[in-house]
Formats: C-alpha cells, sequence, structure tokens
C-alpha cells in the first residue's frame, strides 16, 4: 500500500509537469483547445472575432486569421507541441492548405480573464524546450 501511494505522489508530480510543457498536443488542453477551435473557424471562413485577445494592450486586428487564411479555405493542421508559463502560451502546429505541403506555424496566445486568446500566428516554430534526462 505505501509503493502505491509513492507511485500515486511521483504520478501526480510528474502530471504537473507534462501539463506545463507537452509536445504531440497532449497537455495545455485549455488552450490547445483555443487554438483549435480559432483555426477551425478560420478554416471553414467562419468569424473568429472572439478568439482573439488584447494581447499586451493591443487589440487584435484580425492579422492572425489573414495569415493563416493564405493557406486557403478548407486547410488542415495538426498541433505539435505546446508550452504555457503563467498567462503566456506558444502553440506549434503544422497547417496543409491548398499547395498540399506542410507549413509550421506558431501561435502566440494569452490568457486574459482566465480565458487563452488568440495574439498573433507567426510562420515558424517557437522551440519549446521539453526536458530530458536530469531536467527535472
Amino acid at each position: 500500500m505505501l509503493a502505491a501511494a509513492g507511485a500515486v505522489a511521483v504520478a501526480g508530480a510528474v502530471a504537473s509537469v507534462v501539463v506545463a510543457t507537452s509536445t504531440g498536443g497532449g497537455g495545455n488542453r485549455e488552450l490547445e483547445k483555443t487554438t483549435k477551435e480559432f483555426l477551425a473557424a478560420t478554416a471553414a471562413g467562419a468569424a473568429a472575432d472572439g478568439y482573439y485577445g488584447v494581447c499586451d494592450g493591443t487589440p487584435d486586428t484580425g492579422a492572425p486569421r489573414r495569415l493563416v487564411e493564405t493557406e486557403g479555405p478548407g486547410f488542415t493542421f495538426d498541433l505539435t507541441s505546446s508550452t504555457a508559463t503563467g498567462d503566456t502560451a506558444y502553440v506549434n502546429l503544422t497547417v496543409v492548405g491548398r499547395d498540399r505541403s506542410p507549413t509550421p506555424y506558431a501561435v502566440d496566445l494569452r490568457r486574459e480573464g482566465g480565458i487563452w486568446r488568440v495574439c498573433r500566428v507567426e510562420t515558424g516554430s517557437i522551440q519549446i524546450d521539453v526536458g530530458g534526462p536530469g531536467a527535472w
């Protein structure tokens, strides 16, 4: 019984680390949900205004949507990694658009009033250190 309790304590510690930084789109569920919903709305040509944030005091003007829209209607996407520190987060993803070639993007998000909001979308990826042996 003591060994099981120790395993649960260790599992809880590991889970808290994984939630802070993840790869393969597995952690940071709320910010990834916001990112997926924003991208799905954009791919469908639907309004995405509800996903934008004030972002450091500068209201968004739709620039994140316009960049991703260049991939063409109905583009597909796959979240590859994410990280969050406090109220700032980044999600890396790959978008496949009308030309059928994968393009990496990074989505910059801020938590405003407890809700993740899209601030910027840039081509390329943000380096996310997921740690390794001895990183704990």
